[in-house]
């Protein structure tokens, strides 16, 4: 494997885990507000717990290939990943080092309270500290590059967004669960409800990206004849396309399915409408690997700025 593609790969897995771990965790927090929904909410919790586990992992070992790969990027040299030397200095001297280190610690507590404290002690702290690791990836990649007095703006709006992608593309598996469990608790109208309770979350989630979006972009590109002249600025409106594309399934969700399975009236057969929904789950899913196999190509690109 070449460091490009090393890079390439473990920052996707990075990504990837990271939103997995955060929008996964708060997920019940928002779609189990009260008591009379705990019955459907167990046994979801349950698989969520053991999915999160894996993801926290994915996360360690694609944080130390990304950092050995990173080593290896600055100093034009794959053996520069196993020099002591060299690794040291990175750590002493560069934020990147240091950042590693931080979101390293926070990993390593996320792992043990995962695996050793009951769920009922999780609830909010599992979220925070995925929320506290995924933010600060806004500091790895060109946000950390210096930008005078904006670059506190830059830097917010790169963490604003990473966390809104995250909320919306973990909460994807939980409700590809629901969509496809048969449980007696699990009837359409307490999914619809539940579907009712993630479109606010994933309303604010795309008015947060669209926002932030906005604002990257106009560190990152610059003008329209950059965006469309340079190879980071295409690539940028290809993550655009597909980001696209699965603002229509939402949308789809949102306006066609979500009221049918939450008004309580007849919708001719539930299972339909929940294969529907599960078939645009999956599809969205898909469309968000690509936007994350984008951004992982995007970080190792010079900003057409």
């Amino acid at each position: 494997m070449t460091i490009e593609a090393g890079l390439i790969v473990s920052r996707f897995v990075h990504y990837a885990s990271l939103m997995l771990l955060f929008g996964a965790s708060l997920f019940p927090l928002y779609a189990f507000p009260d008591i009379t929904t705990l019955a459907m909410a167990e046994p979801l919790i349950d698989k969520t717990g053991r999915l999160l586990r894996v993801s926290v992992t994915l996360a360690l070992v694609s944080l130390v290939g990304w950092f050995l790969f990173t080593v290896a990027s600055m100093a034009n040299d794959a053996q520069a990943m196993f020099d002591p030397a060299i690794l040291r200095s990175v750590f002493q001297s560069m934020e990147f080092g240091k950042l590693w280190a931080v979101r390293f610690a926070v990993l390593v507590a996320l792992t043990l309270f995962l695996c050793r404290r009951p769920a009922s002690q999780r609830a909010w702290l599992c979220p925070g500290l995925a929320a506290l690791a995924l933010a600060s990836l806004a500091r790895t990649g060109h946000a950390e590059t210096p930008t005078g007095p904006h670059s506190l703006w830059h830097t917010t709006a790169d963490a604003v967004h990473l966390l809104a992608a995250g909320a919306w593309l973990g909460a994807l598996w939980p409700i590809g669960y629901l969509s496809g469990e048969k449980s007696p608790a699990l009837t359409p109208l307490a999914i619809g409800k539940v579907l009712t309770r993630f479109s606010w979350i994933g309303e604010a989630a795309v008015a947060a990206l669209l926002l932030t979006g906005v604002v990257n972009s106009w560190f990152l590109v610059g003008s329209l004849s950059r965006l469309f002249g340079t190879t980071y600025g295409l690539m940028l409106l290809f993550k655009l396309g597909l980001l696209g594309l699965m603002l229509g399934l939402a949308a789809g969700n949102r306006l066609w399915i979500t009221p049918r399975l939450a008004n309580g009236a007849p919708i001719g057969n539930p299972a339909l409408w929940l294969r529907r929904l599960r078939r645009h789950v999956v599809a969205e899913q898909f469309l968000g690997a690509g936007i994350i196999g984008v951004v992982s190509i995007l970080g190792l690109l010079d900003p057409s700025a």
